[in-house]
């Protein structure tokens, strides 16, 4: 206290302010104006240190706090300069000022010696940003030119996946169309030859023959329908059926199926399941029909049961289970999960015993998933299997004539509205040409036969036909073009031109219909279909009857 006590020693010492104090507005003035520096001097030191906080690897920050404290000595000289107007703190005032000089004169050498440093290394550190930045601008520039190289190869991956599909359609399509042209020759005649006075073995060998055709339209079937549900393009239809016109089909299919084998074929079907219900029935069939297949392939003696069970039934929905139990060779626990991929059975020694394509259950699985569902398999191997899944149906209004699934039947009633109308058929194929007059004639039409559009167009020109059946895919003029030449004649705008083809793609279904055609038969034929479909057409020539068939 002692050696501070001359600072505070005022003996003597008139007041900074002694003169000022006789004129006030002076005084004043000096007092605001140190105090607005001093204020000033306070605050730049707090902005700063708040600087300093943020950056704390800023390279200066030394040099900042050495001239905050600077500038906190020079704002305390001002607080001084105001109190010395009324107290004569001068030693302490003399003394603040020299350590003032001291701070200032410090922060001027270090300035010297440490902001060149500084500068050099921000300017390192500058250049350091720039070559990162360079950097990362050439990266952006690589990535960019990656994802423009990867965008140009998936671009072009896109057009190979997208020219494949054409060829695999464009294929699809004329396989079908040469498969099944001779299919349908082969049942054909053999539709024809099973109406002539036959012995029992020659029976039996045209039933074998028709049957065999049948199987490997089944097997084409099978391939365009798998590449349908490849290609997401199967659409379900949701209407008005009932479930025991389904069962009754399935009951009619499958028995000749099982030919001489011990099994016992059992449909249990739920009661309390509604009479009518909302869905595909169609695909519902051909489920159910695909797995029953199956089964009966695959067992030799025992039972095959279907098994339909009412799971809940509320808010108009029932959700039922199907299941078909048999007592056949069985699956082991290994082979199961293969089991619904495509081109796949159990082994391969499966295919050589059974045959098959391996694509039933796969097209079954599919369908099943299109409409809600989930298909399992319980099974151990020499004790049977059991294949189930779980849909939910709508539940609708009972319906009188449900659509559903047909079977191949000897005609057995006569279609009189063909009794004498002549038919113009245009059809390329020669085996096919041969027959054809004597089915038809056997209904009691005049047949005349083109093979080609342009040989139809001639014979339209000269004759009258009370409708055309066209092929599509014939040399010189094909189906499509000889029917929008005939459509161009007002005198053929309500002639009756059914194509029949061996392309049962969905779009040539459209295609057909977009030329001018009035309805689609496909090959091979089922001739009670094609002697319908006629009447139809001719007896009801806006053709209501044949679009309600």
């Amino acid at each position: 206290m002692h050696i501070l006590s001359p600072l505070f020693d005022i003996t003597n010492l008139m007041p900074h302010g002694y003169c000022l104090i006789w004129n006030s507005a002076l005084l004043w003035l000096h007092v605001f104006s140190d105090a607005l520096i001093a204020l000033a001097y306070y605050s730049i030191p707090l902005i700063m240190l708040y600087f300093i906080r943020k950056h704390k690897d800023f390279p200066l920050n030394n040099l900042l706090l050495l001239f905050a404290a600077f500038i906190i000595a020079c704002g305390t000289t001002h607080v001084l300069s105001i109190i010395t107007i009324w107290m004569p703190l001068y030693w302490l005032e003399g003394l603040l000022k020299f350590v003032t000089g001291l701070i200032s004169l410090s922060t001027a050498i270090v300035m010297i010696v440490v902001v060149p440093k500084a500068l050099a290394e921000i300017r390192r550190n500058q250049g350091l940003k720039t070559q990162l930045l360079n950097q990362a601008t050439q990266m952006q520039q690589q990535l960019a030119d990656q994802v423009a190289e990867r965008t140009e190869e998936l671009r072009k991956t896109t057009e190979q996946a997208q020219s494949a599909l054409k060829i695999k359609k464009a294929f699809l399509s004329n396989m079908s169309h040469e498969i099944r042209t001779p299919i349908n020759a082969i049942m054909s005649i053999s539709y024809l030859t099973l109406q002539t006075d036959l012995t029992a073995q020659q029976h039996n060998y045209l039933n074998k023959i028709d049957n065999s055709a049948k199987w490997l339209l089944g097997i084409l079937d099978d391939v365009l329908n798998f590449s349908k549900l490849e290609e997401g393009k199967v659409s379900l239809e949701h209407s008005d059926f009932e479930l025991n016109s389904v069962m009754l089909f399935l009951q009619d299919v499958t028995p000749p199926l099982l030919k001489d084998k011990s099994v016992m074929l059992n449909f249990n079907v739920d009661p309390a399941i509604p009479a009518a219900l909302i869905g595909d029935s169609l695909r519902l069939g051909q489920v159910l029909l695909n797995l029953l297949s199956n089964a009966i392939k695959f067992t030799s003696e025992g039972s095959i049961t279907l098994e339909v069970q009412l799971l809940s039934l509320e808010a108009g929905q029932a959700s039922l289970r199907f299941a078909i139990i048999d007592t056949g060779i069985g699956i082991s626990i290994g082979r199961q999960s293969e089991l619904f991929e495509a081109f796949n059975q159990a082994d391969n020694s499966t295919t050589r015993l059974y045959g098959g394509t391996g694509l039933g259950l796969s097209i079954s699985k599919e369908l099943v998933s299109a409409m809600g569902g989930h298909i399992a398999v319980e099974s151990q191997e020499g004790m049977g299997s059991c294949f189930s899944f779980i849909i939910t149906l709508g539940v609708g209004t009972p319906v009188i004539n449900p659509v559903l699934p047909t079977i191949a039947t000897k005609r057995v009633d006569t279609y009189p509205g063909l009794r004498n109308v002549r038919v113009l058929v245009v059809e390329d194929n020669e085996v096919i040409r041969e027959f054809i007059p004597d089915i038809m004639e056997h209904e009691g039409m005049q047949v005349d036969l083109a093979g080609n559009g342009v040989e139809a167009l001639a014979l339209l020109a000269v004759n009258d036909y009370a409708a055309v059946l066209m092929d599509c895919q014939m040399p010189v003029m094909d189906g499509y073009e000889a029917t929008r030449r005939i459509r161009i004649k007002p005198r053929f705008a309500k002639l009756p031109i059914i194509a029949m083809t061996g392309n049962v793609l969905d779009q040539e279904r459209e295609r057909c219909l977009a030329c001018g055609m009035n309805d689609f038969i496909s090959k091979p034929v089922e001739w009670d279909h094609v002697f319908f479909t006629l009447e139809c057409w001719i007896t009801d020539p806006e053709g209501q009857a044949a679009l309600k068939k």
